[in-house]
């Protein structure tokens, strides 16, 4: 594989990442995939037993919260 030339200006932080062939694909930039991923540790916390319970309920409303948001303004 040929390394790629050092010259060519580097694509931005926010250019969008290449959507997987099919139709009805949502296309997501790197930020969008961080939220998400933010969302999903949130949420892996309100999973754990160990965790109290009111304490797993406001991880809930939280991540539910985020998620609303994100939706609104992405989708």
């Amino acid at each position: 594989m040929p390394l790629a030339d050092l010259s060519s200006p580097l694509p931005s932080p926010s250019a969008a990442a290449p959507a997987p062939s099919g139709a009805g694909t949502v296309r997501l930039l790197d930020r969008d995939h961080s939220i998400l991923a933010f969302n999903e540790r949130v949420l892996d916390w309100a999973c754990r037993p160990e965790v109290p319970l009111l304490e797993r309920l406001r991880y809930l409303c939280f991540v539910s919260a985020k998620l609303d948001e994100f939706f609104e303004v992405r989708a």
